[in-house]
């Protein structure tokens, strides 16, 4: 009698604390989540719909052992987790009777097959399911002679009114129910805190609105700069926290970088060319805004320049060379550099060199062209020439013969006609100045003397002297005309206009272009004769006109500047060293012979 009391006071308990699953259900609708579940909290973050599953089509009821006199009720010594105490009526003696139990809303009741004495009708046995799960089938042995009946189970979210308390009710409580109910009671209030906390907490954490960042009005305090100047730029800036700028040139190149003030920074561009000039502002959520410009910085005007140091080259012996530079502008340039010959390409470069080599193509001119584009499209060029000459040597013209009894004017005078003619060397040549304004050709008097590509009107006299036979002692001689007054001393005749001249005599001319010294000697021929009845002066000169050439001058030219008189050297000659020279050629101290072109001066031979 104990044993069934406690278990119809604990069964009514149970049917009061799932009258209140109702309104549990409508509370948890309100705040926007599922009805609270009567069971474990599922591992699943965000609670799921209810799922009913549907009892089998026909269950096979188990027996179920009877319960021995006095079972451990083990379910019922468990703690309630918080359960909140519920008033409960007393039941009445013990009457065994059929009080069908209504279930709560929103619930589906399991199937509970109860093995009944015969005679009796089974009692129904409303169980709570969580949501989510599906009710189990609970079949109970019942005795033979009883009918057991299926209660229909309720759809969720209908409201069902609160079961009575009915003391007959608890003969038909199964033992195992507490066990059945007991979990219910633990899952029902933590599923119900935890989406009411959720939705409260989410709205703290969405971040606070920062104000955009800005940046507007860019501008530079120049149009354009030079390397060196100082640049400010200014701009116009909101909400931001961090400002940076950077300069990149076209080319790739770094021009700068670093921190900027809140409206503007100085820029001071160590190299020209065109820069894209960027400022960015950075604001406190770290977004970010900028704004950029081009600004050129321009090193002065475009310069370039191509010369050649020697402006000519020997096939074979001197290369072709050209020196180049380019300053000014806006930096990079484009660079090309072409040299042509013939009217054909031979040499072609992007990169600027400052120096080009290269072996002669063949005789004839090497044009070189230095175009140069900087970045904002301005052009300069550049031209230089060299000339390409070969080795080829022209001889002199054949000498004529010379006899003893021809004095030294008329052997000097017949050497110099004999020359007429000859013309300094076309293909092999310099140029005798850096502007290429003046070519010259080898010349076998030039080579005779060691200088075969200088002026040689001094030369081709000394030359003819030589080869006339005529000591140096007697007539000195110099490759330049300057040097050759000096060394002449008191036999230069520098009183033009008094002297007479003779045939054999050296002469001596200024020209202008030269000198500005009225003077200064730098042109020398050879006097081949003079008409006293009109003063007329018939000259053979080298160097004149690109060979050896006749010319006619007037007594009182004004080129003329002096004379070297050959017959004041041959009466020395007979006067005080002939009586010597012919001892020294009897006795064998010198040469015996004096013919042209042959004789070698000794230290006795020179005049002091």
């Amino acid at each position: 009698m104990t044993r069934n009391r406690f278990l119809a006071l604990l069964c009514a308990t149970a049917l009061m604390l799932m009258s209140f699953a109702g309104p549990l259900t409508a509370l948890a609708e309100d705040v926007g989540e599922a009805p609270p579940v009567v069971e474990e909290p599922q591992p699943a973050p965000e609670p799921q719909p209810v799922v009913v599953e549907q009892p089998q089509p026909e269950p096979q009821p188990q027996p179920v052992e009877q319960p021995q006199p006095e079972p451990q009720p083990q379910p019922v010594e468990q703690p309630q987790p918080e359960p909140q105490p519920q008033p409960v009526e007393q039941p009445a003696e013990e009457k065994p009777a059929e009080q069908p139990a209504e279930q709560p809303a929103g619930e589906t009741p399991a199937e509970q097959p109860t093995e009944q004495p015969a005679g009796e009708t089974p009692a129904e046995q409303p169980t709570e399911q969580p949501a989510g799960e599906t009710p189990a089938e609970q079949p109970t042995e019942q005795p033979a002679g009883e009918t057991s009946t299926e209660q229909p189970t309720e759809q969720p979210g209908e409201p069902t009114p609160a079961p009575s308390a009915d003391p007959n009710a608890a003969a038909t409580v199964d033992p195992n129910a507490a066990a059945t109910l007991e979990p219910s009671l633990e899952p029902t209030l933590e599923p119900s805190l935890e989406p009411t906390l959720e939705p409260t907490l989410e709205p703290t954490l969405e971040p606070t609105l920062v104000p955009a960042v800005t940046l507007t009005g860019l501008a530079a305090s120049l149009a354009e700069a030079k390397p060196g100047d100082v640049v400010h730029f200014s701009y116009q800036t909101e909400n931001a926290v961090f400002v940076e700028w950077k300069a990149v040139r076209s080319d790739g190149l770094d021009g700068g970088h670093g921190e900027a003030g809140p409206d503007g920074f100085d820029w001071v561009p160590g190299m020209s060319g065109v820069f894209t000039v960027t400022v960015t502002a950075i604001g406190g959520d770290m977004s970010t805004a900028a704004q950029d410009m081009t600004f050129i910085v321009r090193a002065g005007q475009l310069v370039v320049t191509a010369k050649a140091p020697t402006g000519y080259a020997r096939i074979g012996e001197r290369d072709v060379e050209f020196e180049l530079s380019v300053s000014g502008g806006v930096e990079p340039w484009d660079v090309t550099i072409t040299v042509d010959y013939n009217g054909k390409t031979v040499f072609i470069t992007k990169e600027l060199l400052p120096q080009v080599t290269f072996g002669a193509a063949g005789f004839g001119e090497h044009w070189l062209t230095l175009k140069v584009v900087d970045a904002t499209g301005a052009v300069a060029e550049a031209q230089s020439l060299v000339q390409a000459s070969d080795t080829a040597t022209d001889p002199a013209p054949a000498l004529p013969k010379l006899t003893r009894d021809m004095n030294f004017a008329e052997k000097l005078i017949a050497v110099a006609k004999s020359q007429v003619g000859y013309r300094e060397s076309e293909h092999n040549f310099v140029f005798q100045d850096k502007d290429r304004k003046k070519l010259q050709g080898w010349t076998v008097y030039g080579a005779w003397a060691g200088m075969p590509f200088e002026e040689w009107c001094a030369m081709f006299v000394s030359w003819s002297l030589n080869a006339a036979g005529i000591p140096e002692w007697v007539m000195p001689r110099a490759s330049n005309c300057q040097r050759w007054k000096e060394r002449l001393g008191h036999r230069y005749i520098d009183d033009e206009d008094e002297y007479t001249p003779e045939a054999g005599d050296i002469i001596f001319f200024h020209h202008d272009r030269v000198s500005d010294d009225p003077n200064f000697p730098n042109h020398v021929g050879i006097v081949v004769d003079f008409d006293p009845e009109h003063e007329l002066i018939t000259t053979v000169e080298g160097n004149a006109g690109g060979g050896v050439n006749i010319r006619f001058y007037g007594r009182s030219d004004s080129t003329i500047v002096g004379y070297a008189s050959m017959g004041y050297c041959m009466r020395r000659w007979d006067k005080v060293y002939k009586q010597q020279v012919r001892e020294r050629l009897a006795n064998g101290r010198a040469e015996a012979k004096l013919e042209p072109g042959t004789h070698k001066l000794t230290a006795q031979d020179t005049l002091s």
